[in-house]
């Protein structure tokens, strides 16, 4: 059962994610939220399955799933109140964090990676909080400014684990919000959601 399951969810976890990109209409809200949902719901269960035996009892795997079921939640939230879904995304990262920490073996050449990311970051904050600065909204900076930061630090450490799943995810995942980020605030950016689903 458990073989079959491991073949059968990839499968699912595509068809699900390619019917919520390219079949599923923006009203009503609460189906295209429930689509979004289920591939995600589906990656966490193979993920489960995946583990080794008694993997679970670990901190740094519980950790992990924690994470990752924290921001399928802030996945559905931030649908409604863009603000409430990035305090549970960085909720969620703050878990990320708190695992990779624990997996840290950093060296000399991965402390490197410090300065691209900040590089990203710095640009990414200087064009989001310029844009909001022309609105005027001042909660906003600040809570995407502190985002960015947190999100910076949670790749890092994933670089740190030098687990290079670990390292794309997370790189992938900041992409993800960027995408996010920059569509909401900056310009609209044709496909995103593909793009978006797809990171």
């Amino acid at each position: 059962m458990k073989k079959r399951l491991n073949v059968v969810l990839p499968v699912l976890v595509v068809l699900t994610g390619l019917v919520y990109i390219f079949l599923i209409p923006e009203d009503p809200q609460l189906v295209k939220v429930l689509f979004k949902v289920i591939p995600m719901a589906l990656i966490i269960f193979y993920a489960f399955l995946r583990l080794p035996e008694r993997s679970f009892r670990t901190a740094f795997h519980r950790l992990m799933m924690t994470g990752i079921i924290v921001c399928i939640l802030a996945d559905a939230v931030i649908a409604y109140s863009f603000i409430a879904g990035l305090a549970i995304f960085l909720l969620g990262h703050v878990f990320y964090l708190a695992g990779f920490m624990l997996r840290t073996s950093g060296t000399r050449v991965k402390w490197f990676a410090t300065v691209p990311i900040a590089l990203y970051s710095y640009v990414l904050a200087s064009q989001l909080l310029g844009a909001l600065a022309g609105r005027g909204d001042t909660v906003m900076m600040g809570a995407l400014l502190f985002y960015i930061v947190v999100i910076s630090v949670m790749v890092l450490f994933a670089v740190l684990t030098g687990n290079l799943w670990v390292i794309m995810g997370s790189i992938l995942f900041y992409f993800s919000d960027t995408l996010i980020a920059w569509n909401r605030f900056i310009t609209d950016i044709e496909h995103s959601a593909v793009f978006i689903m797809s990171l």
